[in-house]
C-alpha cells in the first residue's frame, strides 16, 4: 500500500545564487519552525517551475509552472531506484512506478543540482505561471561525442527515466 508522508511543493537554490544547496527538496506545506530568530548569513530556497518551453514534450501550459512534489512509502517494497534511459522496469521483480524524463538545472546555470525524474506527465501548484529566480527543471540531453555513444543516444532528444520498487 501506498502511503505518501508529505505533500508540497519542490524546492532549490535560486539560480542567480552560486552557493546553497545543490539537491531539490521537497516541501512541506506545513512549515514547523522551532526558532524565531533571525539569520542573515545564509543560503535560499526558491521554488521549482518547470522550464518546458514549447519542445511539445509537455504541455504547452507546463511551462513557468510551479512542481508540487510528494515524498511516499510504499510498505509491501522497501527499494526504490531511478533508471536515466530507460521507461521500464528491468524484470519483473521490480515494479513500475512512474515514467518519464530526467530533469535538472540549466547548463549554463551558476550552479549544478542534482538529476531528478519528473513525472512525464507532470502536475502543477496552483497559483501564477510567472518565470522566477527560483530552481528549474530542464530537460536533459545526450553530450554526444564526449563519452557518450550516439547512437543509441541521440542530443536532440530529453533522454526518459523510470521509477522502480522492490
Amino acid at each position: 500500500m501506498l502511503f505518501c508522508i508529505i505533500s508540497g511543493f519542490t524546492g532549490g537554490s535560486r539560480t542567480i545564487d552560486e552557493g546553497g544547496g545543490v539537491n531539490y527538496q521537497c516541501m512541506a506545506k506545513d512549515i514547523e519552525y522551532n526558532s524565531n530568530s533571525t539569520t542573515y548569513s545564509s543560503a535560499y530556497l526558491a521554488g521549482t517551475e518547470y522550464e518546458s518551453r514549447s519542445y511539445g514534450v509537455f504541455s504547452s501550459d507546463a511551462d513557468h509552472q510551479k512542481a508540487p512534489c510528494a515524498v511516499c512509502y510504499v510498505s509491501s517494497r522497501s527499494s526504490a531506484m531511478m533508471i536515466p534511459g530507460k521507461r521500464n522496469c528491468p524484470n519483473n521483480d521490480w515494479t513500475f512506478e512512474y515514467e518519464g524524463y530526467l530533469m535538472t538545472a540549466y547548463r549554463y546555470s551558476d550552479h549544478q543540482a542534482t538529476f531528478e525524474c519528473v513525472d512525464g506527465e507532470p502536475e502543477y501548484m496552483d497559483g501564477d505561471n510567472v518565470d522566477i529566480i527560483g530552481e528549474k527543471f530542464y530537460f536533459t540531453r545526450a553530450a554526444c561525442g564526449q563519452g557518450v555513444l550516439c547512437p543509441p543516444y541521440d542530443s536532440n532528444k530529453p533522454i526518459t527515466c523510470v521509477v522502480c520498487t522492490k
